[in-house]
């Protein structure tokens, strides 16, 4: 083969790869309300439908109101740096550019420069740091820093280099935003404002969260109406940039996301896999064969946590199977509601998957569920529940 032949190849072969990934990166699994899935790659969304085409070709056209979450095939990474934590949900990696009045301007990754109230911002923090931590009532505002120490005061200023905080009786300090591993801001006294809960909740690759009050797609794009603080501010992003988009406004509410109004874990050896909300006990995705879920509950035996049921709830539904590849797991699985056992499966091992389970809530007060010792003692039992989910009253 010449030079020209071997370079015109290389070409035409680049192109086709990048033409193969572009392919595959615009293969969405799409999940409407009544839990059907299919795989389609999307044309069009606006408020009235959706509109795809199917895996074998086939065109598909659905009403916007019926989908419950778009998710793809791609690899949600750690946020690197600081991460701007605020009340409701919404995740922002970025860095923090200055405090105007009462706000905290931050620059997202995915969205450019936004604004929140110093109110309904939680903190700024570079590590995984526990929700409970971050809603805990504070008189002051406080710095955590990467060598152990704490510093208390009122925070001034802040920019990429630096976080300003005047502590109790003493001079202000600039202190390194290298050195800081958490900023956590004070409560206000008259507690966290109340928001109207978003239409759409939109997650990103790189680990963001963002609300929405409204999402559209065009020309591979996902134009999104950003709910909250920033209500009324519409952004494109590269469908690239989004791992997930769920409705959170509507009939179905994740039991992931609710806080839960017991937890107990009881190891029959010694260990430490507590229960973790949509991922497995070990901080991995949630999957099951080729399928990778973004809403589930990871457990280990024997744990076993209880919701309250909310005025609107009639129904839950769940599936649950062992995390991949622990031959030696065996568990009993049991689901109650109000502490009567609605269903059970005794000695449930890997490499299955359950039929789905249902259970009426009318009326009911607690929902619980619990991941109990198999004839394995608690070896290898990692289990975890699968898009548990509570479907709310028709209005």
């Amino acid at each position: 083969m010449n030079t020209s032949a071997t370079r015109l190849f290389v070409i035409v072969t680049m192109l086709w790869l990048t033409h193969a990934r572009s392919a595959r990166a615009e293969e969405w699994t799409i999940t409407t309300n009544d839990f059907e899935s299919q795989s389609l790659t999307i044309k069009s969304i606006d408020a009235k439908s959706l509109t795809g085409r199917s895996t074998v070709g086939a065109n598909i056209v659905l009403p916007a109101a019926s989908l419950l979450q778009l998710h793809r095939a791609a690899r949600i990474e750690s946020p690197k740096g600081f991460v701007l934590c605020i009340a409701g949900g919404d995740r922002w990696p970025g860095r923090p550019v200055r405090i105007d009045g009462t706000d905290i301007v931050w620059s997202q990754q995915d969205v450019g420069e936004m604004r929140i109230p110093l109110e309904r911002a939680l903190g700024a923090v570079q590590a995984i740091t526990p929700q409970e931590k971050l809603d805990s009532q504070r008189g002051e505002d406080e710095l955590l820093l990467t060598n152990g120490d704490v510093v208390n005061g009122i925070v001034t200023g802040v920019n990429e280099k630096s976080v300003t905080i005047t502590p109790a009786g003493a001079q202000a300090v600039e202190v390194p935003i290298d050195s800081i591993r958490e900023l956590l801001f004070a409560s206000p006294p008259q507690g966290r404002p109340k928001s109207k809960p978003p239409e759409f909740t939109v997650r990103f690759t790189n680990g963001g969260v963002l609300s929405a009050d409204s999402i559209a797609w065009r020309d591979n794009s996902v134009i999104v109406q950003i709910a909250g603080a920033n209500a009324g501010k519409s952004v494109e992003l590269g469908q690239r940039s989004v791992a997930a988009i769920e409705r959170s406004g509507g009939r179905v509410a994740w039991l992931s996301s609710r806080v839960p109004t017991g937890v107990s874990y009881t190891p029959f050896f010694q260990g430490n896999f507590a229960p973790r909300m949509d991922r497995t006990v070990t901080g991995g995705p949630i999957r099951f064969g080729k399928n990778i879920y973004q809403r589930g509950i990871g457990m280990h035996s024997r744990t076993r946590m209880t919701w309250t049921i909310e005025p609107g709830d009639a129904s839950f539904r769940t599936r649950y199977a062992i995390d991949p590849q622990l031959s030696y797991a065996d568990v009993d699985v049991r689901v109650y509601v109000d502490e009567k056992i609605i269903h059970e499966t005794k000695g449930f091992k890997a490499a299955a998957l359950s039929p789905v389970v249902t259970a009426d809530l009318a009326g009911a007060k607690t929902i619980t569920l619990e991941v109990d010792y198999g004839q394995n003692y608690d070896v290898q039992d990692r289990l975890d529940w699968i898009e548990p989910a509570i479907i709310r009253k028709a209005d």
